[in-house]
Parts: C-alpha cells; structure tokens; sequence
C-alpha cells in the first residue's frame, strides 16, 4: 500500500470535513491526465494551505481512500457530485472554476479524483515530524511509500494516546520486594522518567486543547495565563 499527499485549500477541506452525509468527495484538478498514482483503497493525505498572511509547515489535516479518476466537465462534475466538490452551491463552484481557469468554464473538461471515507486527523500531521521531505515548491502533491502512508496515519489518529498510554504506563512500573530496601531507587527512576517525557506530547497536548477550546487555560482551577 502505498499513498498520496494532495496540497489542497483550507477553505475546501474545513468544509466538506463539516459535513456528515457526504459518501464520495471530488478533489478536482484542472489537470486532466490520468490520475495513476494510486490504485483503489490507497490512502489519499489532505495537505492543507495555510492561512493568509500565515507562514511555517503546512499540516496534513486528513485522509480519504482513493476510488477511481474521471474526467468531466465542470457542469457535469456539479451535477454527479453536487457539495461534495467543496461548495454548497452550484454558483460558488463556477466561480472557483472560472477564477481557476481565468475564462468561462461552461464546457471546460477537470480531472477529477474521487475519494471515500473522509476523515479529519485526531492530531495535524507535520511531514517533518514523520520524515517525509516535502518541498513548498510542491504545488499539486506527491506520492509517498507504504511505510511514509502507515506513519502518517498512526500520527494522525493515535499517535498522541498511544504515546500517553505508555507514559501512564511507564509511571507505574511496579518494584520487586528486594527494591523496599533501596528506598532512593523509586524516587531516581521517577525522576529519570520525567526527564526524557517526550516534548511532542505537550506539544500536539496543546493543539488539542487549543482547537477545543481556543485559548490555552488550566482545566482544574481555570487560571488564565495569558489574560494575567
């Protein structure tokens, strides 16, 4: 398996990532050649733009699986798939497509890539964080190997349990009898253990919260830090 990672709009994905009854997405291309990169039920990895007037590394958002490609013209791609091309109007739509292509679009041809399963990550996925280089300069996307696909997901959906689950874990390392006459023995290996958390837990901690909640604050007393 291996998988793909598109560069697509904020806009688009925030909005379809909204929405419950969707079974099918079409990430559209102006690009009409043959999209074969990827074959059916291979992971296809949603790398969002930033916000305007944002700079810094772009975030891998979410994941669909791949179904097939089409070619179709824009009114054809409106009529099949409607608000799953991103807009939740017909007029909206033409207008991304004209301002694409810089003319009128009434019978202009787009590839398009049709998605299922779309999911929205648990945690935003840095490609650096994983290990995959990938450039700026990249505007359309590129594929990537079988491992690079597996370490994506499990980042994106379970990365940040797994890794507090083996951090209670580690906290709770039992002692034999013989350690109860070394009593420095559990207080040193604490310590070691809190030395060398993983900074990454705080930080996607953080992301979480913030996306929850806007605003960083203490969740047992409510202390503000920011507003003090």
């Amino acid at each position: 398996m291996k998988g793909y990672v598109g560069v697509t709009s904020r806009e688009w994905f925030m909005y379809l990532s909204n929405k419950d009854n969707i079974s099918e997405v079409n990430f559209w291309r102006k690009n009409t050649d043959n999209f074969n990169v990827l074959t059916k039920d291979e992971p296809f990895f949603f790398l969002v733009k930033n916000e305007k007037g944002v700079k810094g590394e772009r975030t891998i958002l979410g994941t669909a699986t791949f179904e097939r490609f089409e070619t179709l013209t824009v009114a054809d791609a409106w009529d099949k798939y409607r608000n799953a091309n991103g807009d939740e109007i017909k007029e909206s739509f033409i207008t991304r497509m004209n301002d694409m292509f810089g003319t009128d679009t009434s019978t202009a041809k787009i590839g398009c890539i049709i998605l299922s399963n779309f999911q929205r990550f648990d945690n935003p996925v840095y490609l650096s964080e994983v290990g995959i280089e990938f450039k700026n300069s990249v505007v359309s996307g590129k594929g990537v190997k079988e491992t690079e696909a597996n370490s994506i997901l499990e980042y994106g959906f379970a990365k940040l349990q797994n890794t507090l689950r083996k951090l209670k874990e580690l906290n709770t390392i039992g002692f034999t009898e013989d350690d109860e006459s070394f009593p420095e023995g559990r207080p040193m290996l604490k310590l070691h253990l809190i030395r060398e958390r993983n900074t990454k837990v705080i930080k996607l901690a953080k992301e979480r919260f913030l996306k929850l909640h806007g605003k960083l604050f203490c969740e047992v007393c409510g202390f503000d830090f920011e507003a003090r």
